[in-house]
């Protein structure tokens, strides 16, 4: 989901070189993209330019492949909005979590709560677990340029950003018992760049579930309250048969990756 995204903001940044990224709205995982045997041999990155102001540029992104028939296969979709304007940090209104406050005993890697590994292993300690709510502490070291490879870290830094829809997945497992994977988001509203080598927090809200599915809202904001990413409708699919290829490790291993 988060590399995708990159893929799709950084070509932007690229056509329109004074614009930085600001928002995505509308994402949505249509095929997410297996790395293994049946990779296609080519996969292509549509841009259809919607909207223009003085200010903003709003951008209509598909990212598609073909099968060996030649049929078109469609990934993830999405629109892209940059701006060649300062983003605005707004301060985070709810009550600051104090980043010395006492935290559960839960190491969701370890736990195989989830299947990341050490790239994108950036939740340190998680604050508190509720029915409604999830705040955690997350901070990822700096991962070369080498390392980061196709999926570069420019305005938008997916390897930061996967982090919200981390807690997401480690709040189902807590309190529904199974694994889950991201579909599709409203909204993801960028404030500032999360960088790396950084402590902040998230606090993730659940606005709604049922028996295959479950929403919720997610904001990163460092301890003074300044707000560098929020995501409105965030929606998981739930599965008691993840649970299993997380324990295998065999949804990110050496020979198969899904982004």
């Amino acid at each position: 989901v988060v590399c995708a995204l990159g893929w799709m903001t950084n070509i932007c940044e690229q056509l329109y070189p004074s614009y930085h990224f600001l928002s995505c709205h509308d994402y949505k995982v249509l095929k997410g993209i297996v790395f293994d045997a049946n990779l296609a041999n080519l996969y292509c990155l549509d841009l259809t330019e919607i909207e223009k102001s003085q200010s903003i540029i709003k951008l209509e992104a598909l990212i598609w492949s073909e099968t060996t028939k030649g049929i078109p296969l469609y990934h993830y979709r999405a629109v892209i909005q940059i701006t060649n304007d300062l983003n605005k940090q707004p301060t985070f209104n709810y009550e600051i979590q104090n980043l010395e406050t006492s935290f559960l005993d839960i190491d969701p890697y370890e736990e195989k709560f989830l299947f990341h590994q050490n790239r994108f292993r950036g939740i340190k300690k998680i604050q508190e677990i509720t029915p409604n709510n999830l705040f955690a502490l997350c901070s990822l070291p700096q991962i070369s340029v080498e390392d980061q490879g196709q999926f570069l870290a420019q305005s938008y830094n997916p390897y930061t950003a996967d982090l919200l829809f981390q807690c997401l997945l480690v709040w189902v497992r807590q309190n529904l018992g199974f694994g889950s994977l991201p579909l599709q988001f409203d909204s993801l509203k960028q404030s500032a760049k999360l960088p790396f080598d950084r402590n902040f927090l998230i606090k993730l809200s659940i606005t709604g579930q049922n028996e295959t599915e479950v929403i919720a809202d997610a904001v990163a904001y460092d301890d003074r309250g300044k707000v560098y990413l929020e995501s409105e409708k965030i929606r998981v699919i739930v599965s008691e048969r993840l649970n299993s290829l997380f324990l295998d490790n065999t949804l990110f291993d050496n020979t198969t990756i899904i982004y």
